[in-house]
């Protein structure tokens, strides 16, 4: 049996996937240095989360450009 109950983990996901990155990385690190179980699955969502959008951001990397905002033209 997990240490956190799915309507806590379901809370936690969703407070981690809206963290930005500096964010996260500082959650991580802050989640690294406590104890117990709960903490340790925090750590693990955290964790998770940071690998979904490393992998993402590999994924989709060639289509950035498509999507840039299209170059001003200069008027006189």
């Amino acid at each position: 049996m997990t240490a956190l109950s799915a309507a806590h983990r379901a809370a936690l996901e969703a407070v981690v996937q809206a963290c930005p990155d500096d964010g996260l990385a500082q959650l991580e690190a802050a989640v690294g240095g406590l104890p117990g179980d709960k903490a340790a699955e925090l750590a693990i969502l955290v964790q998770a989360e940071i690998r979904d959008r490393a992998r993402r951001d590999r994924a989709f990397a060639p289509w950035r450009p498509c999507f840039a905002p299209a170059p001003t033209r200069w008027r006189p």
